[in-house]
């Protein structure tokens, strides 16, 4: 079962004795602020690395930061499907410093792989073409239509679009009750979708 707009609509006007009819900006926040706990994950396999690259670009929906890209596999051409990607330890400096040696007789198989500003550099350079298999974590689509939570969401959402329209329309007791509930409830779903 889904989480449906016209639900969250009817459990916040009860919550709040009210009978708004357009909640929606207040149902976009939450689902923004839910997905920026790295919670929703995607798949995206719709790049190619090649001789000539030397960066996968983040998918569009991706959140920001290093830390959003989840793994990076890699298939060759033979379809021979590599192990994940290994992040450099080190950092975004120890990649600048391997490229200052790097010619293009150096390129093989890519092992290992930095992200920074928006993109996925695999090292070394790949030497030949490489699909990917990029699992990221997403932003939620900007629409309160189409929840892309599944049901263990479905209090956290309640929770955060009723302290959301009791913002809305300054109700300084249902603001403080309904943040402390929120709060506990998306860091408890936040703890048990870790690592899925």
């Amino acid at each position: 079962m889904s989480i449906t707009k016209a639900e969250i609509l009817t459990f916040t006007n009860s919550r709040l004795n009210r009978s708004d009819t357009d909640i929606d900006e207040s149902i976009k926040l939450v689902l923004r602020d839910i997905a920026n706990q790295r919670v929703l994950k995607e798949e995206d396999t719709t790049q190619t690395l090649t001789s000539s690259s030397t960066y996968l670009s983040y998918p569009s929906d991706a959140l920001d930061g290093e830390d959003a890209i989840i793994s990076v596999v890699l298939t060759d051409s033979s379809n021979n499907i590599g192990e994940p990607l290994v992040t450099i330890a080190a950092g975004w400096q120890e990649y600048k410093l391997r490229m200052e040696d790097f010619t293009s007789s150096a390129r093989s198989e890519p092992c290992d792989m930095i992200t920074h500003d928006r993109k996925i550099y695999p090292w070394p350079a790949p030497n030949g073409t490489y699909t990917s298999s990029i699992w990221y974590y997403k932003r939620h689509d900007e629409t309160a239509d189409t929840i892309e939570f599944s049901e263990d969401w479905r209090n956290a959402i309640y929770f955060g679009v009723t302290m959301e329209v009791a913002i809305h329309h300054k109700m300084v007791d249902q603001i403080n009750l309904w943040s402390g509930r929120y709060e506990r409830e998306k860091e408890y779903q936040r703890m048990i979708h870790t690592g899925d």
